[in-house]
């Protein structure tokens, strides 16, 4: 008698279980649409990409990891997009697939490719260097693929590529203050980035990162020399000496300045050029902070 009664209702429960499950499967885990056009290769905005990758949950980015790696590692540059949103893009997807802890062997592998690879292009080599300190500290990271990743950070932080000099001293800092790397000493990069940041033969953008590393590093009376030296004699607008390296190093005066330097950024903070006056107000706020 009960049985007969309860028939219905566990076939409706079945029934109820298995719509569940469809719509789990087919609608709560699947693919946003952009991102799901993209990795099939049809038209599709990189304003819709790049907002349905961050509200993407770690659970969709979990089950769906295999095409979105494949989507990392492709080439192919989407229908009318320019090339910077492609590598943000992909950049964004990197960082998603580090935070999560996921494809991190074969996500290893794909970056030491890039980066051994000359013809691979420079913003995007640069966005994989960037990845470096996180990839070796990541886990589970071989060791031999971990020396690997650690190898090539030290190359190209010796010069090996101009323009990813400074990238690699930024990352090779970010492995000794986060991750307590203990090569190279804090006192070596400091005299490397130094060494980079008054090489006047060195590209202005990797100067300026290895000046602001010199500066965070110690090497307060060799970077207060040389920033005199980039300052003192260019604050009129004809200076040869490229704006962005004067206000890097109007920022590193910030770090290792006294009150005998607000001269000199007062005076840089009535230039014609916004981002030296910029440069020079943030400067001069750390170090009346200071006092």
């Amino acid at each position: 008698m009960h049985s007969v009664f309860l028939m219905p209702s566990l076939a409706r429960m079945q029934n109820l279980i298995f719509l569940c499950a469809f719509l789990a499967t087919n609608l709560i885990w699947a693919l946003p649409n952009s991102l799901q056009q993209l990795c099939d290769a049809k038209p599709s905005s990189y304003q819709s990409c790049h907002r349905d990758l961050h509200t993407l949950s770690n659970a969709q980015l979990v089950l769906e990891k295999d095409g979105l790696f494949k989507l990392l590692r492709s080439e192919s540059l989407p229908i009318d997009w320019e090339i910077d949103e492609w590598f943000a893009l992909k950049n964004d997807l990197m960082d998603r697939f580090i935070a999560t802890t996921q494809c991190i062997v074969a996500l290893s592998d794909y970056n030491i490719s890039v980066l051994e690879d000359n013809t691979s292009h420079p913003i995007w080599r640069d966005y994989c260097l960037q990845k470096q300190a996180d990839l070796i500290a990541a886990h589970p990271v071989p060791s031999q693929q971990c020396n690997k990743l650690i190898y090539l950070l030290n190359r190209f932080a010796h010069g090996k590529v101009p323009g990813l000099i400074g990238t690699a001293l930024i990352g090779q800092m970010r492995l000794i203050d986060v991750f307590q790397y203990e090569h190279p000493s804090l006192k070596d990069l400091g005299l490397r980035a130094y060494k980079v940041a008054q090489d006047d033969r060195a590209l202005v953008k990797d100067r300026m990162s290895a000046l602001q590393i010199a500066a965070h590093l110690g090497q307060g009376d060799q970077v207060h020399t040389l920033v005199y030296k980039l300052l003192a004699a260019n604050q009129d607008i004809q200076s040869n000496t490229p704006a962005m390296l004067r206000a890097s190093a109007l920022a590193a005066l910030g770090l290792i300045g006294t009150n005998e330097d607000v001269t000199i950024l007062q005076k840089y903070r009535q230039s014609a050029d916004i981002r030296l006056r910029a440069a020079a107000r943030s400067a001069l706020i750390k170090i009346q902070n200071k006092s």
